[in-house]
C-alpha cells in the first residue's frame, strides 16, 4: 500500500511540474516564456489551451459553428498540430528577452489581454497583444482573434 502511495503521490508532483503556474493569466504568460527557454515542446503544449483558441476562432469567424463540437475538436488538434510543427522547426528564443505586461484588459468572457513589451538584449524592442483563457485547467496562454478577418 506505500508503494502506491508513494508511486501515486510521485505521479502527481510530476503532473504538477509538467503543469507549471497557471493560477494568473500573467502566471500563464510568464510559464510560456520559461518553457520556451527550456526547449521543452511538451510542456508548451500544456501551457497552451487549444480548444479556447478553437471555440474563439469560430465565434469569431462563423458563429453558426459554434456549436458544432466536432468541428472544434477539429480545429483544436489542427491548432496543436500546427504548433508542435512550429516548434519542432526552432522554438523561439527568451533567455535573454525582458518582457513586461501592460494595459491588462478583459475581453470574451474569462479571456485576458496585455500589451507585452519585449526588450531585446540590443536594446531592440517590440510590443504585441497577448492573451489568456481561464479553463478547467486554469489560466492558460491563448492566440485570439481580436477582430474578424
Amino acid at each position: 500500500m506505500k508503494k502506491v502511495a508513494l508511486t501515486l503521490s510521485m505521479f502527481l508532483i510530476s503532473m504538477n511540474a509538467l503543469a507549471g503556474d497557471y493560477d494568473t493569466p500573467e502566471m500563464a504568460i510568464r510559464t510560456l516564456e520559461k518553457i520556451y527557454a527550456e526547449k521543452n515542446i511538451e510542456k508548451v503544449l500544456e501551457a497552451r489551451d487549444f480548444e479556447a483558441e478553437a471555440k474563439f476562432m469560430i465565434q469569431k469567424m462563423n458563429p453558426k459553428l459554434s456549436n458544432d463540437m466536432e468541428v472544434m475538436k477539429k480545429i483544436a488538434d489542427l491548432l496543436l498540430l500546427g504548433t508542435r510543427q512550429e516548434i519542432e522547426s526552432g522554438f523561439p528564443d527568451f533567455t535573454n528577452l525582458k518582457c513586461t505586461l501592460h494595459d491588462k484588459k478583459t475581453l470574451d468572457s474569462e479571456v485576458v489581454q496585455f500589451n507585452e513589451v519585449c526588450i531585446f538584449p540590443h536594446q531592440g524592442k517590440s510590443e504585441q497583444l497577448v492573451h489568456a483563457y481561464k479553463g478547467k485547467k486554469g489560466w492558460r496562454f491563448i492566440n485570439y482573434v481580436t477582430e474578424k478577418p
